[in-house]
């Protein structure tokens, strides 16, 4: 069974796990962990996969989660929003990771226009553009 919290409840939940010692990069890894464990479940490894990061620790996340899914044989392109004066410590941190040691296809994303005519060589989208803390500014 699956528990859907509020924006309140999971900055509350990420806030306490945190404060109890967690650091915030291994907390990152534990919800990846999580969300691949279930996508394993649910989506092919023929699927081409394109994860949609932005700049706070939800692109985080998803940076992780397109490691871990290309560590178990997915292709996976990875489009980061190109805004690096706002990209949050664990972004910076996991998007330097996957640009110098994964295998995977990474863009830049500088207009949404690059976004148009996906479905021609991607099965799946992972949106991560914005995130839990965002004021969508």
């Amino acid at each position: 069974m699956y528990h859907i919290y509020d924006n309140l409840a999971i900055q509350s939940i990420d806030t306490e796990t945190i404060a109890h010692g967690t650091d915030s990069k291994e907390l990152i890894h534990r919800a990846s962990k999580l969300f691949c464990s279930w996508f394993l479940t649910q989506i092919s490894k023929e699927q081409h996969v394109l994860i949609l990061c932005g700049y706070g620790n939800n692109g985080a996340d998803r940076y992780v989660i397109g490691e871990q899914l290309a560590a178990r044989g997915y292709t996976v392109t990875i489009g980061s929003i190109n805004q690096s004066r706002k990209r949050s410590a664990e972004n910076l941190h996991f998007l330097q990771k996957i640009i110098h040691n994964c295998s995977i296809e990474h863009i830049y994303v500088e207009d949404t226009n690059q976004l148009v005519n996906l479905e021609e060589y991607v099965s799946v989208i992972i949106d991560a553009l914005v995130g839990n803390g965002s004021n969508r500014s």
